[in-house]
This record gives C-alpha cells, sequence and structure tokens, in this order.
C-alpha cells in the first residue's frame, strides 16, 4: 500500500487534484479523509480557541480542516468567508409543493441550472444542480427537463432565471438562448445587474443570521465554489469570474438572487474597501 499524506494548497495543485480524481473513481487510488475533530481532544471549545480565533482564522481552517474544502482552500483566502459547511450545507430533500425556481448561467463548456425552493419561513434552499460539460443550449434544455421530471413536483416551477446576456440573437441559429429556453416551455427572465450587487446578495444570503442561505449537500459542484473561489486578481471586490468551473454555478445563483424580489436588500453599498475586518469589503461578513 502507498499512502500519500500532504496539505492542500489550494483547489488547482497536483495534490487537489490527485484528491479530486479519486473521490470521482478515476485512478487507483481512494480518497481518504480525516477530520481535525478525529482527535477526541479536540472538542467545540478546542476549534473554538485554536481556529476560529486564532490569529489567522483562514490558515487555521486549512491545518485543523473538518472538510475536504477547508483542507484545499486557497492559502491567498477565499472570497465567500462567511460560507460555513456547518450553517449553510445540509441534507436537503425537494419538497413537491415549495415555491421552486430555476437558475440558468448559459455556455457551451460548462454551463450551469441550479434548483432553488422557498420554505413556507421564507427561507432559500438552493436543492439539485446540472453542470454538465460540453453541451449546447438545446441540449442543455433537454437535460434540465430530464432532470426535473425526476423531482415529481405537484407545483410547476416558477421561472428560470437566466444570464441576460443570453437575449443576444446567436449568428449560428438566428435566434436567443432566451428564445429556445422560452420555445421550451422554461420561462426565461432576466434583468441586467452588476456583479458586484449580485456578490453582495449572495454574502448576505449566507451570513443570514435567522434563515441563511442553505445548500443540498449534493450540490457539490456549488459548494466547491462557495468554499473556494478566490477573489478575482484585478478586482477584489468580486469572487474569480474567470474561474473555469467555479464562476458558472456562482453565475447562476447571483442571478436567482437578483431576480427574486424577496432577497433584495436595502442598505447602501458603499465604495470597495480593504480592511482588517472584513478583508474586502466597508460592511464586516
Amino acid at each position: 500500500r502507498l499512502h500519500i499524506v500532504s496539505t492542500g494548497n489550494g483547489e488547482g495543485d497536483a495534490f487537489a487534484t490527485l484528491y479530486e480524481n479519486a473521490s470521482a473513481g478515476k485512478g487507483e487510488y481512494r480518497p481518504f479523509f480525516i477530520p481535525s475533530a478525529a482527535d477526541p481532544r479536540r472538542d467545540p471549545e478546542w476549534y473554538r480557541r485554536n481556529v476560529a480565533e486564532a490569529a489567522d482564522p483562514e490558515s487555521a481552517r486549512r491545518e485543523h480542516a473538518q472538510t475536504p474544502e477547508d483542507a484545499f482552500r486557497s492559502p491567498e483566502g477565499v472570497y465567500f468567508k462567511r460560507f460555513s459547511r456547518e450553517r449553510n450545507v445540509k441534507a436537503l430533500e425537494i419538497v413537491e409543493n415549495w415555491t421552486t425556481y430555476r437558475a440558468v448561467d448559459f455556455g457551451y463548456r460548462h454551463p450551469a441550472c441550479l434548483w432553488a425552493q422557498q420554505s413556507p419561513s421564507g427561507q432559500l434552499h438552493v436543492v439539485d444542480e446540472l453542470c454538465p460539460t460540453n453541451l449546447a443550449t438545446p441540449e442543455f434544455a433537454a437535460a434540465i427537463k430530464a432532470r426535473e421530471a425526476s423531482f415529481g413536483l405537484a407545483v410547476q416551477v416558477t421561472a428560470s432565471f437566466c444570464d441576460p446576456a443570453g437575449k443576444a440573437v446567436s449568428v449560428q441559429t438566428a435566434e436567443s438562448e432566451f428564445e429556445l429556453f422560452a420555445r421550451e416551455g422554461l420561462v426565461p427572465l432576466g434583468k441586467s445587474s452588476g456583479v458586484r450587487d449580485g456578490c453582495v446578495r449572495i454574502m448576505d444570503a449566507l451570513a443570514g443570521e435567522e434563515l441563511p442561505l442553505l445548500v443540498a449537500e449534493r450540490c457539490t459542484g456549488l459548494i466547491r465554489a462557495l468554499s473556494q473561489v478566490k477573489p478575482k486578481r484585478a478586482q477584489a471586490e468580486i469572487y474569480d469570474t474567470d474561474h473555469e468551473l467555479f464562476s458558472h454555478p456562482l453565475d447562476a445563483l447571483r442571478y436567482l438572487l437578483v431576480n427574486l424580489p424577496q432577497m433584495v436588500t436595502d442598505w447602501d453599498l458603499g465604495p470597495p474597501t480593504r480592511g482588517v475586518a472584513s478583508g474586502m469589503w466597508g460592511r464586516v461578513w
């Protein structure tokens, strides 16, 4: 037996790739993760003193990881610092009679569709995702409908909140992605908004004290994106919108929150700032 043990150095390094491939059943290796809490001496009080209240909590979470996402956090820091697997990720089931929305980011190489439901209390649950590769828009629409048919919903999905860029007419097909979705009965809607506005809404939803945004454990693509995406190199006030995998589920989540009237916040964004408390924002997250 050959055991490979290492400290993670971000989601793009060789060790992270090896672990990811093993988790997907590729190759001869098998993944084996031991959380820091496996040591019985490391109770919640120990974690609070040594990680949550450490001088550098980001590094401490990497060194004393409780989840694989923690282990592979970027050493340079992640964008969604208030995302917590303990608070925001749950074993959620799809409820047949709850209001359901789709959130869609178009694209051939890595399109993304999220399904979100609102509980009677108003809490938003992201209950499933579809993140295929190399799929044209007609096939993507068909895949969305096929996945949705397995949900057993008693109430029809209200709308698809989509990338507004999809309203542009394609030179190849002489129709827009919105027109194609509308023809398939997917009810595309989308209003223009700034990336930063969407980032603020995601942060606000994640950090909600009473009804935080919840993500189902099965939504592995969105969870990885929320836990590992870095700030954009030239614009630290937004996440890395150029990341080949992470940007698409995050963009879909942005379109969802921007279009849902219940999720609109009424406070002034103010100018982006850098500070010890916030990391990059004028508001402390």
